[in-house]
């Protein structure tokens, strides 16, 4: 028998990937989704800005004051790409019909074949090796070399048989130089943490099924993995359309109006179903389980309480946890066992020049410092806490477009924005001042990493509290337990998902909305 009534637990893409799902697979349950902010998407957020500066390129004696160079610009402020490997993105891509809104960005395009690493203390930036020539003439492979000939036999530690730390994985297979120079800066990249309390197993489950599956060996795991041993047949059904054939080459890709098209479309779909309501300002006070009937009373701060016989939470774990009672039987201490990152986000939007001031390429990570991260209050004046700058203009350049300088010229220009944008990313494992790093500080950090720059004709800044879990070790077999103590508490009607059960990438936060309440039949 299906479901009555259906209550998901937040509004980012979690929660409105599986109010979509769920109403296609329950048409007849009553669908209510409750978010706390007074907007929907969650951390996904994108902006289209209008920016000007004097035109300064016309020759001497024909320069008029009056003109400007005005540019219509989308800026991002939480995911700003997507990799076309998510079928379950794709899936809602061709279900929103939103084919004619992409923009891909092929695997032979520089964004995709360059990325660049800002080691400390040095000068500009080191492109990272793209191919295995680039490997093996590239200066940053001596020292991982020169440690690895004199390292030890790899062997697994004693009491991490389940799980370890990026940092420990890495560093017990490619030395200690690799896992905190590469390590680290890929972890600064994807999670905002630090990789020495960042499992391998949840983060980069591949990584450790292949050293699993190959007896200790990730090369023969990967060769294993090629020729299908230890492989998982089962897999979901998707309704993809042709939308699979676009992406073929394509290294990333994202929408002509930002990430936040895919949100927008998800909530103009869902607030045309009639058993799907949409609510949002609400805070969640309390979830309580009604043992006779197996449903649930929820308690909000501003509505009466609300009746439901199935919860999807997709709410932070540390969340959930202050709403279930004490009394509840499950693991109620794994929901507060990862923290946290808080990350600022700082989009500069620079003004046309007569020269280049970004190399082609996707932007750089800025590895952990050799001394480590600084503790709150003793200050990080040298990277000021950066964990990375993303080149916004060469990779989702095609966002943004020349505006006319006139009046009476079309609203619309076709002509592609000749101004330069880039984000750079702060925090995670450093601590975050209260207020935004001074434009200045920023300016002269930058101008260490990247020829020198002009002053910005836009800056804006955003601080996310708490905006990436960290899954430490251990997380996955957590995970198992509490979603195994759920199957049986209240008949299986309470599940979870999100960035905090599964993994961050938006990818996996659509697939956990896809398969939610597949069990309830």
């Amino acid at each position: 028998m299906p479901p009555t009534h259906i209550t998901i637990l937040g509004g980012g893409i979690t929660g409105l990937s599986s109010a979509l799902h769920l109403s296609r697979r329950y048409p007849s349950s009553l669908i209510t989704l409750l978010e706390k902010s007074p907007r929907f998407g969650g951390w996904i957020r994108s902006e289209r800005v209008q920016v000007s500066s004097p035109n300064t390129s016309k020759k001497i004696g024909q320069h008029n004051e009056n003109e400007t160079n005005s540019a219509s610009v989308v800026l991002e402020y939480g995911p700003r790409t997507l990799r076309p490997n998510s079928k379950a993105v794709l899936e809602l891509i061709n279900l929103l019909s939103l084919s004619t809104s992409l923009i891909t960005i092929p695997r032979s395009h520089p964004s995709a074949q360059n990325r660049f690493l800002q080691v400390s203390g040095t000068q500009g930036l080191t492109k990272l090796p793209s191919s295995l020539l680039s490997f093996l003439t590239s200066p940053l492979l001596w020292p991982v070399l020169r440690e690895l000939a004199f390292r030890p036999p790899n062997r697994r530690i004693q009491g991490v048989e389940d799980d370890e730390s990026v940092h420990s994985f890495l560093s017990r297979r490619f030395g200690e130089t690799f896992a905190r120079r590469y390590g680290s800066a890929l972890v600064h990249g994807i999670y905002a943490a630090d990789s020495r309390i960042l499992s391998v197993r949840a983060a980069f489950p591949t990584l450790w099924d292949a050293e699993s599956r190959g007896f200790g060996s990730v090369g023969r795991g990967v060769l294993f993995g090629a020729f299908g041993v230890g492989k998982s047949s089962g897999e979901e059904r998707y309704e993809l359309g042709s939308i699979e054939e676009k992406m073929k080459g394509v290294s990333v890709y994202s929408f002509r109006d930002g990430m936040e098209t895919l949100v927008q479309a998800l909530v103009r779909d869902l607030e045309g179903m009639k058993n799907v309501r949409l609510v949002k300002d609400v805070e969640v006070t309390s979830v309580r389980p009604i043992e006779e009937d197996k449903s649930f009373e929820i308690t909000t701060c501003s509505q009466p309480m609300h009746r439901t016989t199935h919860i999807f939470s997709t709410l932070p774990l540390s969340t959930l946890h202050h709403l279930l009672p004490p009394s509840s039987p499950l693991p109620l201490a794994h929901l507060q066992a990862n923290p946290s990152s808080n990350v600022r986000v700082i989009n500069l939007v620079f003004p046309p020049t007569d020269k280049k001031i970004l190399p082609d390429g996707f932007g750089y990570l800025i590895p952990r410092p050799e001394a480590g991260y600084p503790a709150a209050g003793e200050g990080h004046e040298g990277e000021l806490g950066m964990l990375g700058v993303v080149f916004d203009s060469c990779s989702l350049g095609a966002q943004d477009y020349s505006l006319p300088q006139s009046s009476s010229s079309s609203s619309h220009s076709t002509s592609p924005s000749q101004f330069t944008k880039l984000t750079i990313m702060q925090g995670g494992p450093y601590p975050l001042s209260p207020s935004p790093t001074p434009l200045a500080s920023l300016l002269r950090t930058l101008s260490s990493h990247l020829p020198s720059l002009p002053d910005p004709v836009l800056v804006k800044s955003h601080t996310h509290m708490a905006c990436i879990p960290t899954p430490t070790p251990g997380h996955t077999k957590r995970m198992e337990e509490l979603k195994g103590a759920l199957r049986v508490w209240q008949g299986g009607r309470f599940e979870v998902g999100g960035a905090g059960v599964g993994g961050v990438s938006l990818g996996d936060c659509v697939l956990a909305g896809k398969v939610a309440g597949a069990a309830w039949d």
